[in-house]
């Protein structure tokens, strides 16, 4: 349930600074992308993590299954900017990590 939530938070905040949600909970035989973002041209498919404090990160393992079910989706699109955010959702805030996995 927290999971929902958190996830969101964190469309509401992408939506507030000026990002177009373009899909949510994207679901592929690789896994599954919470959501897919555009702004000014680039492409941002978005981890997001919950957690009561502390900072999260992205194992190699779940990073791969994301990049994976990333290349499955744009076998259907082009863009010329893709990136890959992480966006960190506790009950006091928000962290946008941009251009994780580079």
């Amino acid at each position: 349930m927290k999971g929902k939530w958190a996830e969101d938070v964190a469309a509401g905040y992408l939506k507030s600074n000026g990002y177009k949600i373009l899909d949510r909970n994207f679901r592929t035989r690789f896994g599954e992308i919470d959501i897919i973002a555009f702004k000014q041209g680039t492409l941002i498919f978005v981890e997001v993590k919950y957690g009561e404090g502390g900072r999260f990160r992205v194992d190699r393992r779940k990073m791969n299954r994301i990049k994976m079910a990333a290349n499955f989706y744009l076998k259907d699109f082009e863009y010329d900017e893709v990136r890959l955010d992480v966006i960190e959702v506790t009950e006091e805030e928000v962290l946008h990590i941009k251009g994780v996995g580079d």
